[in-house]
């Protein structure tokens, strides 16, 4: 059984396999919207929204995104390379150790990574 906690790297097959079978049966369908893009030397910010219908509710989410691609130099190929990949909903920050208070980014991470297991076992479980 693949356990998966929010905030992590996604790594392997089995990994994805776990998010893409829970989102397949979750999301009817997405539309992506991008709002904007700013360019700087090491890192691509891309502003967009995704309004998600869910086959469980006869509503569309808006759900605003922030994407944060960091880049770095590649020394044999003289282009950029994705170093890494992360995603800010609504613009704003993970709270963790460094972005808060100790205790309460702490407590946050902990409480992330519960249901993140949580989550991943329902899934694997085939509940959900």
């Amino acid at each position: 059984m693949t356990l998966i906690k929010p905030g992590s790297r996604l790594q392997g097959h089995d990994e994805w396999k776990v998010v893409v079978k829970w989102m397949s049966r979750l999301v009817k369908w997405t539309v992506v919207t991008v709002r904007g893009e700013h360019h700087g030397p090491d890192r691509v910010t891309i502003d967009c929204t995704l309004d998600v219908m869910t086959n469980y509710l006869p509503w569309v989410f808006p759900i605003p995104m922030r994407a944060n691609l960091l880049l770095r130099r590649d020394a044999a190929s003289g282009g950029e390379k994705i170093h890494r990949y992360y995603e800010e909903m609504n613009g704003n920050q993970q709270l963790n150790r460094e972005t808060t208070f100790a205790p309460l980014g702490v407590l946050h991470e902990k409480l992330r990574w519960y249901h993140g297991q949580l989550l991943a076992a329902i899934i694997n479980a085939g509940i959900l």
